[in-house]
């Protein structure tokens, strides 16, 4: 089931951005909510849909009312970095204004496929959103002294490397 969700969330997301673009001359649908409670399954087979798009939005990255426009958290865990509005509490002004565009769907579908292989509701508050230090909340493995790779849920026996993999790297998306 996880690689049926994977697969129809990733198909959703090349409809979103081809659909999107050809119909609003080259604009990106944010969808801002993505999370378990938004995936539907349609029948006659367990085929994903994306549901609930209140709080999505078309924007370009030549988009000036982006993301001021439109950061701020929804749901806890499945909110990427350049979601939340982060200000310096000297001046109160905004620091680290990254724009919000296609690769938030990806963060989202991330934290998606994350909950389904360790069986939670959400993902735990990002460690980014406090002291700072080295955040490591979304890995599912972690790096020994050694670069060998520690089983940090368990998961290793019940899914494959390449999955794994995928799924982290969805949390690693460099911010442009």
């Amino acid at each position: 089931m996880i690689f049926n969700v994977a697969e129809g969330l990733a198909k959703c997301g090349i409809q979103m951005a081809d659909s999107m673009r050809t119909a609003t001359n080259g604009q990106e649908l944010v969808h801002r909510d993505l999370k378990p409670q938004n995936i539907f399954l349609d029948a006659p087979h367990p085929t994903p849909q994306i549901g609930d798009f209140e709080w999505s939005f078309l924007t370009s990255p030549s988009d000036l009312r982006n993301p001021d426009a439109w950061a701020g958290e929804l749901t806890p865990g499945f909110c990427p970095p350049e979601g939340v509005l982060y200000v310096d509490y000297t001046d109160m002004k905004p620091i680290d204004r990254a724009q919000m565009l296609e690769k938030y769907n990806v963060w989202q579908v991330g934290a998606i496929l994350r909950c389904m292989i360790l069986r939670e509701q959400a993902p735990p508050q990002a460690l980014w959103l406090g002291d700072g230090s080295k955040d490591e909340t979304y890995k599912l493995r972690l790096v020994d002294e050694n670069g060998g790779k520690v089983d940090k849920y368990g998961v290793e026996e019940q899914y494959s490397e390449e999955l794994l993999d995928m799924v982290e790297s969805a949390f690693n998306q460099q911010i442009a």
